[in-house]
């Protein structure tokens, strides 16, 4: 998570687990143990030393006024749900926390074992936002022009970027569906003309890097690099383990929340499964998994 003046960014994951017991119904894999390091967004070396946070469900990272570094943990609510979030403000030299009253930021980078997401702040288009995830049925640019919905007819906020003359968005499926997948879009803002980029297993998530490049996840663990000037992939990142745009989950593909995703057995709640100690790259930031 990148500070708004752009002098630091800040680096949320975990290296302790807590599985449930066997007969617990329902409960999902907490985090035992989730850290911060914060990184000079100039040399990338890390300042000061890693921050922890309390268990939890899920632990968030983002920066309110002034570039204050807020933290939020909050608890399960049943297998998939998440409870209310309780903030605080790290002090960078100590890495002492101090509860906050107040929401978690926004934008924030937001984690749980299962998944990780981007929590966008103020939209960039105009639309009536409801449900978890947040979906529209209808989108209108900055310049007033409205936007038609294909295929599903519904729109998930997570996939929404603007440029000055473009808007990205992927359609939203369920992600249970076997039949169907969303779609990511590029939108004219001025005339609201449509093209077509891909149709995938993605959560699609998407970022403006100049007014006509966009990038953005594929589904398969790679970053893809959209030229809108000529229509056409100009660029596609991989890494073996995975690579993401804010947050790297366990899959790259949209979760399925009907049932539990397949993991290795555990040995029990209370256990200590430590994942190894990870280093921030010297030459910038590295995205691998059970790190952010």
């Amino acid at each position: 998570m990148r500070a708004p003046t752009g002098s630091e960014v800040a680096v949320i994951g975990f290296d302790k687990l807590d599985r449930p017991k066997p007969d617990a119904k329902d409960a999902p894999t907490l985090i035992a143990r989730a850290w911060i390091a914060v990184l000079d967004a100039r040399t990338w070396k890390q300042q000061g030393k890693n921050v922890y946070l309390p268990a939890a469900r899920e632990v968030t990272v983002g920066y309110g006024a002034g570039d204050q570094l807020l933290a939020s943990t909050a608890p399960a609510n049943g297998r998939w749900g998440v409870g209310d979030a309780t903030v605080a403000s790290i002090d960078r030299s100590t890495g002492k926390l101090t509860q906050v009253q107040s929401a978690p930021p926004e934008p924030r980078v937001a984690i749980t074992l299962d998944e990780g997401h981007l929590v966008r702040g103020a939209d960039v288009v105009t639309a009536t936002w409801a449900g978890d995830p947040p979906t529209a049925s209808a989108l209108a640019t900055a310049q007033g022009v409205k936007l038609a919905i294909p295929e599903s007819g519904t729109v998930a906020k997570s996939t929404v970027s603007a440029s000055d003359a473009r808007v990205a968005f992927a359609t939203f499926v369920d992600p249970c569906s076997k039949d169907a997948a969303p779609s990511l879009y590029v939108a004219d803002a001025k005339t609201g003309t449509l093209k077509h980029v891909l149709t995938a297993k993605s959560r699609f998530a998407t970022r403006w890097l100049e007014p006509n490049l966009l990038a953005y996840e594929d589904g398969d663990g790679a970053i893809r690099i959209w030229d809108a000037a000529t229509g056409r992939e100009a660029m596609k990142l991989e890494n073996k383990v995975g690579i993401a745009l804010d947050a790297l989950s366990l899959e790259a593909s949209p979760l399925c929340k009907q049932a539990p995703p397949t993991v290795e057995p555990g040995v029990g709640s209370g256990s200590d499964d430590s994942l190894p100690p990870e280093e921030p790259a010297t030459g910038g930031p590295v995205t691998t998994p059970g790190k952010e």
